[in-house]
């Protein structure tokens, strides 16, 4: 056991002295006038390597990258795309796209493209604007959840009653990384939990938030321990359902998107001129990226606009109809953290593996 340990405590210092060079460069960055007017972005992984999804009037495209003069751009669908949402192991992607006059959500898998689900929302186009009141997310089991004039429509399960006091404009929900369980605004500044296992069970959530917000977005953090909210006034917190406590991120500019880092206790914030990479559990910002140059495209739509990759070492983020792709402050280690985990075959005996995984978690890398 002793001996396991070094091991995983060796390969740690050697992975941790490598350097990575560009680590704040600027690896990707270019217009598809293929795709037109881009409106979201995500990365996805079709089982071998890991693609950009792009949504746009063109459709939903997928991405090969690293980018070069000959990449290849492969088309989902043609339908004009307005928002994507991707389950967790970015193998199966949903999409809020325009057919036949109709907003309609659209479920795929990344690696066959084969259609999943389709569900036509009535008496919908995209010039109205309570298109912002629809949401879609997977299932921790990839089942699929679709919120419609307040139904919660599933591929796999009867639609059931959503209840919602509030007045948003915008409405997200989320589901649970690891148990059934919907987790969506219920009223401005309220959450509601409900259990896909109990049929009139919900449970209220009041993170502490200013009265004259409402939510607009929300996300669990991939763990499922801490959920990130945005307000309609681009304001960002972070509450965490077993300590009831809210913690006010320390910045004053207006946030537009954010994403939880795996594996790790960071957060990635989006702000006009920057990127912040902020530490929850120390409080302090790991490091930041400067937008300046980019004429970042912020809007109050709160869609899919930034992601980070599955092995945590790029974020991508929409620009204004150019995407940009950049290193992470990810240290080497949790990328040898992520391949051991999704890949482990290639590397040790399955019991090695666990063992050098449990005695990283004591490291705290991050």
């Amino acid at each position: 056991m002793r001996s396991f340990s070094c091991i995983s405590i060796t390969i740690y210092c050697f992975l941790n002295s490598i350097t990575l060079l560009g680590m704040n460069s600027e690896i990707l960055k270019v217009d598809i006038n293929e795709i037109k007017t881009i409106t979201s972005i995500a990365f996805v992984n079709n089982g071998k390597k890991e693609m950009l999804a792009l949504g746009g009037d063109s459709g939903c495209f997928f991405i090969h990258y690293p980018v070069t003069e000959n990449y290849t751009i492969e088309q989902l669908h043609d339908y004009p795309t307005y928002n994507i949402t991707i389950n967790s192991d970015k193998k199966k992607i949903g999409t809020f796209a325009e057919n036949n006059s109709n907003m309609t959500f659209f479920a795929h898998d990344v690696t066959t493209k084969q259609q999943l689900w389709s569900y036509e929302i009535p008496d919908t186009n995209k010039k109205q604007e309570n298109i912002l009141t629809y949401s879609a997310a997977f299932g921790h089991d990839d089942s699929i959840f679709l919120y419609c004039k307040g139904q919660l429509i599933s591929n796999k399960k009867p639609s059931i009653e959503l209840p919602v006091t509030g007045n948003n404009i915008v409405f997200t929900l989320d589901c649970h990384p690891k148990i059934p369980t919907i987790l969506y605004p219920s009223s401005n500044t309220g959450l509601s939990l409900k259990s896909l296992n109990r049929q009139h069970a919900t449970d209220c959530l009041y993170p502490r938030m200013p009265e004259q917000s409402s939510i607009a977005c929300i996300k669990y953090s991939p763990d499922g321990e801490l959920i990130g909210l945005l307000t309609d006034k681009h304001e960002i917190f972070v509450y965490n359902p077993q300590t009831k406590h809210t913690e006010i991120l320390p910045f004053s500019d207006k946030c537009h998107a954010f994403n939880f880092v795996p594996y790790t206790t960071m957060i990635m914030v989006v702000f006009d001129n920057d990127v912040y990479f902020y530490n929850l559990k120390h409080k302090s910002l790991v490091t930041k990226h400067s937008l300046h140059s980019h004429k970042f495209c912020s809007s109050d739509n709160f869609k899919k606009i930034s992601d980070i990759s599955s092995c945590n070492r790029y974020f991508g983020l929409l620009l204004n109809n150019t995407f940009l792709i950049r290193r992470t402050p990810v240290q080497p280690f949790l990328f040898f953290y992520w391949a051991l985990q999704n890949y482990p075959h290639l590397f040790l005996p399955k019991e090695i593996i666990h063992i050098i995984i449990e005695q990283s978690r004591l490291l705290d890398p991050i």
